[in-house]
């Protein structure tokens, strides 16, 4: 998706587009457990290769927390490509630091995390990703803040202070229907 991103945004009739294209970089964060996984990222940068995105692609295997950080306080865009995701913490943490997201249109995500267009995008094909990327990219720099604000307002249902909220809820409406 991230090359038909590229040439989605050659093909814009808008300069602001086409401006992008320099500074477009996907910068692949994970963890490598095991062979398989090293094997998988190592046929990655063979896709990347192939595709001529090198300039566009940056591998980030087994960071430091601060090394993610960063990359996340520098990034505009947080991706999550997995389906049938049960839940999604890491797209609810995404919202929370104000990335705009782009997730699989399923499980989680789709159920419960992400509002289309109000907290970020979903996705199945390579096509709906390049494009959901290409609308985040050239949203407006209000819609953008918008769509973060929302993001972020949205993750806080998930909080740890709204976890305990509902939970003290629940055990005292126990309490009172044991009472009674």
């Amino acid at each position: 998706s991230l090359r038909r991103l590229v040439d989605m945004l050659r093909s814009s009739k808008s300069p602001e587009a086409r401006s992008i294209i320099p500074d477009l970089k996907l910068i692949l964060i994970g963890s490598c457990r095991n062979d398989d996984d090293r094997g998988r990222v190592t046929e990655l940068k063979s896709i990347v290769a192939d595709h001529d995105l090198r300039d566009h692609v940056e591998f980030r295997i087994n960071p430091p927390y601060a090394e993610l950080k960063q990359c996340i306080d520098s990034s505009s865009i947080g991706i999550h490509t997995m389906r049938q995701e049960h839940f999604g913490i890491g797209i609810v943490e995404l919202m929370a630091s104000g990335l705009l997201v782009v997730a699989h249109d399923s499980g989680g995500p789709k159920t419960d995390i992400v509002k289309p267009h109000e907290t970020g995008f979903l996705a199945t094909t390579v096509d709906q990703y390049a494009e959901a990327m290409r609308e985040a990219l050239t949203m407006s720099p209000n819609q953008q803040r918008h769509m973060r604000q929302s993001a972020q307002e949205s993750a806080q249902r998930f909080s740890d202070a709204m976890f305990d909220e509902r939970l003290e809820r629940s055990l005292a409406n126990l309490l009172v229907q044991d009472d009674t």
